[in-house]
């Protein structure tokens, strides 16, 4: 009996390290996969990543390389952000007189003034108002489209005509003086020649006073679709 169990416990031994060291070994190696399955995911994942990334940066490219950049300044030029507007004939309206010159990478496509959506304004008051400022006596000082842009398309270093009016109304919408100096800010909507639509906003400062216009703003087109 002493003799079979010498025999069985080197024997069993020698059974029970292997197996601890297959067990082991199986577990060392399962480890070694699924860190190697993981950086596998993550070195994908970041792979992906980087080519949207670079898709944007394309995308981003394209667009830049037919962006359109209207700037406005003053047609009746005191210098480049001064300039002159007229009273027209009698009446308590004032015509301001633009130039948009496309200083942009492409041409701007189907050029609108955006309208102003507000109903208190009356379709008499003014003829397209695109900016109106309460003028503290229950009246409004209105700016409006004295005549709309004349260029469906305007090419880089083009320039097209734009005329706006200055009026004002009072309590009963009458018919009124405009207040003497104010600050306007409006857009116009275009599109570039890949169909993407783009509002830009200008602003500039009006004296009825002196009869003149001044400190004339183009801000930066943003992209709306």
């Amino acid at each position: 009996m002493l003799d079979m169990i010498k025999i069985i416990v080197p024997v069993l031994t020698s059974l029970a390290v292997c197996y601890i060291t297959i067990y082991f070994t199986n577990k060392n190696h399962q480890r070694a996969l699924n860190v190697q399955q993981k950086n596998h995911i993550e070195s994908m994942e970041l792979s992906e990543q980087k080519h949207q990334e670079q898709l944007l940066i394309n995308e981003e490219n394209e667009r830049l390389k037919y962006l359109p950049y209207l700037s406005l300044v003053p047609k009746n030029k005191i210098n480049k952000f001064e300039g002159e507007m007229a009273k027209v004939d009698d009446l308590n309206i004032f015509s301001i007189p633009f130039e948009i010159i496309n200083e942009g990478a492409g041409a701007a496509f189907s050029m609108e003034l955006k309208l102003l959506d507000n109903d208190i304004i009356p379709s008499h008051a003014a003829l397209g108002p695109i900016a109106a400022k309460d003028n503290h006596d229950g009246g409004y000082d209105i700016l409006g489209t004295r005549e709309p842009i004349e260029t469906d398309v305007l090419r880089v270093d083009h320039v097209a005509d734009c005329y706006l009016s200055l009026s004002a109304i009072d309590e009963n919408l009458a018919q009124a003086n405009p207040t003497t100096a104010i600050r306007w800010e409006f857009e116009i909507i275009f599109c570039d020649i890949q169909e993407r639509k783009y509002s830009q906003t200008y602003s500039f400062f009006s004296s009825t006073s002196k009869n003149k216009i001044y400190r004339v703003n183009s801000y930066m087109p943003q992209l709306l679709e």
